[in-house]
């Protein structure tokens, strides 16, 4: 177990990459914008996509036995690194997950990776930091029948995604995401969701 001051360095270093990459990010797309005002093509916002997802999908665990209720409405942003467009080159995403029924809710950022899969298909992987509303510690006005204990308030969100492209603008994907913080904390019950999403590209 990291002491304290070692898990607030390793979540700051991460938190500040990401905002270095999201700097960099408007810097070079209005630099690029600049360049290439002939291009009609050219927008730096790649992706908008909005979703319903299921929380908690794991069910009842001991020691503690709980789980959190409640659908969560997704959405999410992603734009265009000023870098080449390789596969192996993220892009910047930027979402939010609201519960319906008053759990936790989410606020993320981070990196994305896509795989095509033919012509129609896709995979799309995401590592992010996520900042939540819910429990980091076991204390006296927390249900500990419906509340996961998350540990620390930054924490890690892994997603996965498999994408079926509609048309050359809108795809369908299927996703499942999982927050948690690696077993940096005291506490590390973490949440796990599944659900949809539509995407739009622009």
């Amino acid at each position: 177990m990291l002491c304290s001051a070692r898990r607030a360095r390793l979540f700051a270093a991460w938190f500040a990459l990401m905002c270095g990459l999201a700097l960099s990010a408007a810097l070079g797309a209005g630099a690029a914008r600049a360049e290439t005002e002939s291009d009609a093509r050219f927008m730096p916002l790649e992706y908008v996509r909005v979703g319903l997802l299921l929380h908690d999908v794991r069910g009842r665990e001991p020691p503690l036995h709980t789980r959190e209720n409640g659908g969560d409405v997704n959405l999410e942003a992603g734009f265009l690194l000023p870098l080449p467009q390789r596969f192996w080159i993220p892009n910047l995403h930027f979402g939010g997950a609201v519960n319906l029924a008053g759990n936790t809710h989410q606020l993320y950022m981070g990196l994305n990776w896509r795989v095509d899969i033919g012509r129609s298909w896709f995979l799309d992987g995401a590592l992010a930091t996520v900042m939540h509303t819910g429990a980091v510690r076991q204390d006296s006005d927390v249900n500990l029948q419906r509340t996961r204990i998350l540990g620390c308030r930054i924490i890690f969100r892994e997603a996965l995604s498999l994408g079926l492209r509609l048309t050359e603008n809108s795809s369908w994907l299927s996703s499942v995401w999982h927050i948690s913080n690696a077993n940096l904390c005291r506490h590390n019950q973490g949440l796990t969701g599944f659900g949809f999403q539509y995407q739009y590209n622009f």
